[in-house]
C-alpha cells in the first residue's frame, strides 16, 4: 500500500532544515524537499507555502522476485539493484522472502544546466558533493565526467523510514 501524499504549510521562520527534522527526524534529509517542491535551497520559504513531503513507495516483494528483478521493472534497469541493496541494509540480497517489504528511492528527474558538474548536482540534491559518484552510477555515466547542457539525469534520493507528521 502506497503511504498517501503529506503536505506542510510554511509556518513563518521555518527553515528546511527543520521540517525535514519534523518529518523524517534528521534535519539533513532537507534535499527530499528541495527536489519534491523544485526550490532553491538558498531561497528563503514563505509563509503559507504548502510542499509536498516525499516518501519513498514500498515494494512487497512477489514470489520468484530478485532484486535485479525488482530494479528492472521498478527502477527500469537491473544494473540499479545496488540502490536497492543500500537502501533497503541488505546484505544477502538472494534471501528475498514473498511479503518482504522493501523501500525504493524517491526519484527526482534534474535537467543539466551550463556550467553544472557532478558535484555542484550532488551538492543541491543531497547537500553534499562527495555524493557524484552516486548520481553518475544511477545514470550509467562515468563518474567523473560532466555531463552536456540539457542531459536529463535521474536523481535517486533514499528516503528515511516512513515520516511522521
Amino acid at each position: 500500500m502506497v503511504p498517501p501524499p503529506l503536505t506542510h504549510t510554511v509556518q513563518p521562520g521555518e527553515t528546511l532544515g527543520a521540517i525535514a527534522l519534523r518529518y523524517y527526524r534528521e534535519a539533513r534529509h532537507f534535499p527530499l524537499l528541495v527536489a519534491a517542491n523544485r526550490l532553491d535551497p538558498r531561497a528563503p520559504l514563505r509563509p503559507g507555502q504548502a510542499l509536498r513531503i516525499p516518501v519513498g513507495e514500498p515494494y512487497e516483494v512477489r514470489p520468484g522476485d530478485s532484486v535485479s528483478s525488482i530494479a528492472e521493472r521498478e527502477l527500469g534497469d537491473a544494473r540499479r539493484a545496488w540502490i536497492l541493496l543500500e537502501l533497503n541494509g541488505l546484505r544477502e540480497p538472494d534471501r528475498l522472502l514473498p511479503g518482504q517489504t522493501l523501500r525504493l528511492p524517491i526519484r527526482a528527474s534534474h535537467e543539466v544546466r551550463r556550467g553544472e558538474t557532478p558535484a555542484t548536482i550532488a551538492e543541491r540534491y543531497y547537500g553534499s558533493a562527495d555524493l557524484a559518484a552516486r548520481i553518475a552510477r544511477y545514470n550509467f555515466l562515468p563518474a567523473a565526467a560532466a555531463p552536456p547542457e540539457g542531459t536529463r539525469l535521474e536523481i535517486p534520493l533514499l528516503p528515511p523510514a516512513i515520516p511522521r507528521g
